[in-house]
């Protein structure tokens, strides 16, 4: 469910992007606030949080998942942080 959510908010910064280019072609016009650098901003910022919704186990990224146990200098375990 998350990629899917992800997709259409990639679609959707993608789609701001193409009447941000296009959207005097075909007559659609933007309020004066969207104008400007603030709707690439707004389209590039939904595209990224898309991909990362998208790749569904970011903590990997970031990060070890699982951090060793130590008893004196040897690992014992391992705990999902």
């Amino acid at each position: 469910m998350k990629k899917m959510v992800g997709y259409v908010v990639m679609l959707l910064g993608v789609a701001f992007i193409l009447v941000k280019m296009f959207g005097s072609k075909f007559n659609i016009s933007l309020p004066e606030v969207l104008s400007g650098y603030i709707l690439w901003a707004v389209a590039g910022a939904l595209i990224v949080v898309g991909f990362f919704l998208t790749l569904g186990k970011t903590r990997k990224m970031f990060g070890a998942a699982e951090v060793p146990i130590y008893r004196g200098r040897e690992i014992i375990g391992y705990r999902r942080h």
